[in-house]
C-alpha cells in the first residue's frame, strides 16, 4: 500500500520565504533577474522593430 501525497498548493511553494511568499526584491539575485529579463524585453522589442538598438546605459 502506498500512501498518496497531497497536491502541491500554492501555499505549499515558498512558505519559507519572508513576506509571505513573496521575492525579496532587494536580495542580489532577484535584481540580477529583474536585470535579464528587462534586457530580454528590450530585445524583443528590437526585433519587433518598436525600438532602435541602442546599449543600455549603466543604472
Amino acid at each position: 500500500m502506498s500512501e498518496e501525497k497531497p497536491a502541491p498548493t500554492s501555499e505549499s511553494y515558498g512558505s519559507s520565504a519572508p513576506g509571505g511568499g513573496r521575492p525579496d526584491v532587494n536580495s542580489p539575485e532577484y535584481q540580477a533577474m529583474d536585470r535579464i529579463a528587462k534586457l530580454m524585453e528590450h530585445r524583443v522589442d528590437v526585433l519587433q522593430g518598436k525600438v532602435a538598438d541602442e546599449p543600455e546605459t549603466p543604472a
